[in-house]
């Protein structure tokens, strides 16, 4: 598995230069399952966006987007915010706005997130 600095570097490099990062499924499963503290599937992802759609959300599913979303967050910061200490790779946080997308298509492998600065 990536350490988690070097998907967030990987992600900021392949989005530079762009007012948006997009981010495929397996960068937000392979963090989230870290963040999770266990593995996390493309199709309970979807499941758990489907059940914050539609207003129907548990603890479980908001868990579940809480951990999918700190990937988001990482990026953002790091693409949009001010270098508070390079050396510990300290960003300014940075206000967020995602866009979930193909998460009902019945393929959730297809899953990925717009994040765009608010």
């Amino acid at each position: 598995m990536r350490e988690e600095a070097e998907i967030v570097e990987s992600l900021v490099e392949g989005n530079a230069g762009r007012n948006k990062a997009e981010i495929s499924a397996r960068d937000i499963l392979e963090l989230a399952s870290v963040e999770l503290g266990r593995a996390l599937e493309a199709s309970e992802l979807c499941d758990a966006l489907q059940r914050i759609e539609s207003g129907e959300a548990d603890a479980e599913a908001e868990s579940v987007i809480d951990a999918a979303t700190y990937i988001c967050h990482r990026v953002a910061d790091k693409m949009f915010g001010d270098c508070i200490d390079e050396a510990n790779d300290e960003w300014s946080e940075v206000d967020i706005v995602t866009e979930w997308v193909n998460f009902n298509t019945g393929t959730p492998t297809d899953v990925a997130v717009v994040v765009r600065p608010a």
